[in-house]
């Protein structure tokens, strides 16, 4: 009897779930699908209109119900799911939460609530709600309160195993730093705001939060910058200060912290209110000793850089993108990935590099959209390991630059210009390196011709058409000013090696 029950058991698990990604429609409620992965059973029952959290069996691992239309969370909703590891319950009509709302969820580890109405004001939290979450790691409840800020109110103390957290952000005279009720919080490695709002960014605004490794306070109104904002925070990795509106001597008291502390990765996006002119020499200083591995300044309105400026000796990234640059130039000895996408450097580019030095790590160029007409002859020498140049999005007709030392290129985009055909001396380049490294060319969208006087070109096409991505999609202007598909390129080679080319050059006699 006792086997039998057993079978039975195996046998109901086996038809509730399906041991794969393929999802199907659960038995237990035909609105919510189940699956299988990694041996953990998944139940999404998004966007399924609920009002209620539904039955569910207690073997469910991960429970997706977002975008529903759940508004009260009641007592012992979930007790039965002691093997539930993560609960989101984004984008409902959530306005309350009961004492026993999580009540069974002890192995919690991944707890989403953003986009609700839930508030302190209306007293949304009960003291003491998150207490059956013991092994929550991270907890997402950002985006509910513009007013409120959950911490101030010790909702969260209990979380002792707590890593990340998310969460909305108002300073009241009840809570007049950010980082009250976080000092028991000694696990926590992850920090980042929704709705923020507060006066002062300073020495104290972190305080109780000095383990933190991953600070994101993108748009955040912040009133005052003080000196030391982040000095204390010696584990800090990653700080995203993006859509804020700062000034100059803002970005410089910022900065002046990682003369002391650490930071791998700086996001700085959208973030000087005005055309500006930085400080460049104090600003690299500022970061030459902090490890500094990724910096990413785009989408503000830098116009003029050029001088003898040596990045950090440990950047790797450099982003630079979506500005108003007209010049460029820096010292780069270690750079691997140049960001300058999407700014105005086709004049000076024209006669200039944005390197005088060799840049023996670099591997990543984005130049695209920049309005570039022609390049400096040398402006890729010294680049060995340069691997991927994107030029697309300009105005190029034809390539005036070497790359014929380039032995390490993999991808050339020349996409969305207005190119002609390669010379001779291209033709080679590229023939020389593709042999060794299999470079990728694009073309797409150029100006191709087809006609008599680009015929070694379009057969040097042909016998290297491998090389070009998405050939297929080629299309290049006729003689008589028609325009074709390149593809396939055997025809139009014949033809023009046949007929129409042997009759212009009998013509030309």
């Amino acid at each position: 009897m006792v086997n039998i029950l057993f079978f039975c058991i195996l046998l109901t698990i086996t038809i509730l779930f399906v041991k794969n990604t393929t999802s199907i429609h659960c038995v237990f409620d035909r609105r919510c699908l189940c699956y299988i992965k990694a041996d953990l059973q998944y139940v999404n029952c998004s966007y399924t209109n609920l009002t209620s959290v539904p039955s569910l069996p207690s073997t469910v691992n991960v429970l997706n119900l977002k975008y529903n239309r759940i508004i009260l969370l009641s007592n012992g909703s979930f007790k039965n799911l002691k093997h539930l590891l993560e609960l989101d319950l984004s984008w409902n009509k959530l306005k309350r939460l009961e004492l026993g709302s999580f009540t069974g969820l002890s192995n919690l580890q991944k707890l989403k609530l953003e986009h609700n109405n839930l508030s302190l004001k209306w007293k949304s939290f009960p003291l003491g709600v998150f207490a059956p979450l013991k092994s929550l790691r991270h907890l997402n409840a950002k985006y509910n309160d513009r007013n409120g800020f959950l911490a101030c109110t010790n909702v969260i103390t209990n979380l002792k195993q707590l890593e990340k957290l998310e969460i909305d952000v108002d300073e009241s005279p009840d809570c007049p730093n950010i980082d009250k009720g976080f000092s028991k919080l000694t696990n926590l490695k992850s920090f980042r705001t929704g709705y923020c709002d507060f006066t002062y960014l300073a020495s104290y605004t972190f305080e109780n939060m000095k383990y933190l490794q991953f600070i994101d306070i993108s748009r955040c109104s912040i009133s005052e910058v003080h000196d030391g904002s982040f000095q204390d925070q010696k584990q800090l990795k990653v700080l995203n200060i993006s859509h804020i509106d700062f000034d100059i001597y803002d970005i410089s008291t910022i900065v002046e912290s990682f003369r002391s502390t650490p930071i791998q990765k700086l996001i700085m996006t959208h973030t000087l209110r005005d055309t500006v002119s930085l400080a460049w020499d104090n600003f690299l200083n500022c970061l030459k000793n902090s490890g500094i591995k990724e910096l990413q300044m785009g989408g503000n309105s830098f116009v003029y850089v050029i001088g003898k400026y040596f990045l950090p000796p440990t950047l790797e990234i450099f982003d630079l993108s979506y500005n108003n640059l007209n010049k460029f130039q820096f010292e780069m000895p270690n750079l691997m990935q140049l960001k300058l996408q999407n700014n105005g450097l086709g004049k000076f580019l024209a006669s200039n590099r944005y390197s005088k030095q060799s840049s023996k790590r670099l591997e990543y160029v984005d130049l695209s959209f920049n309005v570039i007409h022609k390049l400096h002859f040398a402006i890729f020498h010294d680049h060995p390991k340069l691997k991927t140049i994107n030029l697309s999005h300009n105005i190029l007709t034809e390539i005036s630059f070497d790359f014929s030392t380039l032995r390490s290129l993999e991808m050339l985009n020349l996409s969305h210009n207005k190119i002609l055909a390669f010379s001779e001396e291209s033709r080679n380049a590229i023939s020389n390196i593709a042999k060794s490294y299999g470079l990728k060319i694009d073309l797409s969208k150029n100006n191709l011709q087809c006609g008599c006087n680009q015929l070694p070109f379009i057969q040097w096409m042909l016998e290297n058409r491998h090389i070009f991505i998405g050939i297929d999609t080629y299309r290049c202007n006729w003689m008589n000013n028609s325009v074709l598909t390149i593809f396939p390129l055997r025809p139009i080679v014949l033809q023009l090696e046949k007929g129409m080319c042997f009759i212009y050059r009998f013509d030309c006699m």
